[in-house]
């Protein structure tokens, strides 16, 4: 089977050619409910675009692709996506599509380099993409990853703030998209960026898997450090203000010493985190965790101990996740995308051999 790559985001060296950005065009922003999301189809083979509607419970396909779709994300107010075409000769092509109309151009040509891993702030309009100066991606351990934008009004496409201040991965903006995090690696470090780019402060971290997100309505970053005890790793969850600079260590009520959380995503409302959990950090198993805030008491407990989750996510209302999950079938691995309802505690939608969900 063709190896999906959607846990990535990484890489080393810094050389800045040429990408060739699209006109300039101002962004048409045509509101969209938030009734589906949108995920990569089918796993097992070329996979296209498609959106599923979760009030009419119909798909829809939004692209016959070219080539291999690396990655995208959906905008805030699910206009548009932004999505990464491998090319055939090495490098990648950024695409905009709207999903209103279906039109679809080209953003950024970065061929022969590998661009990926787009990051939508339309408060800002700016798209965040990593930039790899080579045709191919090949892993964290041998390559650099510059963190570049594109402004969606002007079409400018350039290294993000100042260029010899970004190595690093996993852009996450806050609710505000006033503040930016973003992993680093020498030294590993979460940066904490203005939307200018600007450094604003570093913590320290021994975790460099972008585990970490904040909550909404507060300049509060949560992240997973890691350490060793007894040549075992231990994992915390912490939690920075950025006003006030002050650490805070968090303790998830049930969580053993041995347990690895693999994913954090806050709720809209702030008030609940979705938490990937392991029991043991060796094995690849794991629950999802629905988990009060302020009590750090656990609400839920999503999921089949045989299955892998991923790319775990809220909709707008708070009231239904958005998850990936794998399992081993036949020896191969299988992938469904699926919905909880959390208010009803049961599965809502499972779309077979999709991966990659997005809320729309």
């Amino acid at each position: 089977m063709k190896t999906k790559l959607f846990l990535f985001f990484l890489l080393g060296g810094m050389l800045f050619s040429a990408c060739v950005p699209n006109r300039a065009q101002r962004t048409q922003v045509d509101q969209l409910p938030s009734t589906g999301f949108v995920y990569l189809y089918p796993n097992t083979e070329l996979a296209n675009l498609y959106s599923y509607d979760l009030e009419a419970g119909q798909s829809r396909q939004l692209t016959t692709a070219g080539g291999e779709i690396y990655d995208y994300a959906v905008s805030p107010e699910g206009a548009f996506l932004v999505y990464t075409v491998l090319d055939a000769a090495g490098g990648t092509l950024i695409r905009k599509l709207t999903l209103q109309s279906l039109a679809d151009e080209v953003l950024v040509d970065c061929r022969p380099e590998f661009c990926f891993n787009p990051v939508i702030s339309t408060k800002n309009e700016l798209v965040l993409f990593h930039k790899v100066p080579s045709p191919v991606f090949s892993g964290i351990e041998n390559e650099a990853t510059a963190l570049w934008v594109y402004h969606l009004q002007t079409a400018e496409f350039r290294p993000f703030g100042d260029e010899s201040a970004f190595y690093g991965v996993y852009p996450k903006w806050n609710a505000e998209e006033t503040y930016l995090a973003v992993q680093g690696f020498d030294p590993q470090r979460i940066m904490i960026l203005d939307p200018a780019g600007q450094l604003i402060t570093n913590i320290e971290t021994n975790f460099i898997a972008g585990v970490y997100d904040w909550r909404p309505g507060s300049p509060v970053l949560y992240f997973v450090n890691e350490d060793i005890d007894d040549d075992q790793p231990v994992v915390t969850l912490w939690q920075y203000d950025l006003i006030s600079a002050k650490f805070q260590h968090e303790t998830i009520e049930g969580l053993s010493n041995g347990a690895f959380i693999t994913s954090l995503s806050f709720s809209p409302t702030g008030t609940a985190w979705a938490a990937g959990i392991r029991e043991n950090a060796f094995l690849p198993s794991q629950a999802i965790w629905i988990i009060e805030a302020d009590t750090k008491t656990v609400k839920k407990v999503v999921g089949d101990p045989s299955k892998i989750y991923s790319n775990v996510q809220w909709n707008a209302a708070g009231d239904k996740i958005l998850f990936q999950d794998f399992q081993l079938s036949a020896g191969q691995f299988a992938s469904a995308v699926v919905v909880w309802d959390l208010d009803q505690d049961q599965q809502e939608v499972s779309v077979a051999d999709a991966w990659f969900p997005r809320f729309q």
